[in-house]
């Protein structure tokens, strides 16, 4: 299969099946850490216990970018 053809076949794929083939394909190309896979589920988990522990957005751009 060459390369157009490929391209041909992921742009007639539905959207979510687009971008889950782009999730592996970057994965292929750029492997995440398991330390980061690790620190992504402890965040998961923790936001699953208790889902109103964190800030919004606009609170941490606040604190991010207090000029802005």
């Amino acid at each position: 299969m060459t390369k157009a053809e490929i391209t041909k076949a992921a742009l007639e794929l539905p959207k979510d099946d687009q971008l889950e083939l782009a999730d592996v394909l970057f994965d292929m190309a750029a492997p995440t850490p398991e330390w980061h896979r690790e620190l992504v589920r402890e965040a998961v988990e923790s936001y699953q216990q208790d889902p109103d522990a964190g800030r919004s957005w606009q609170e941490v751009k606040v604190e991010l970018w207090p000029n802005l």
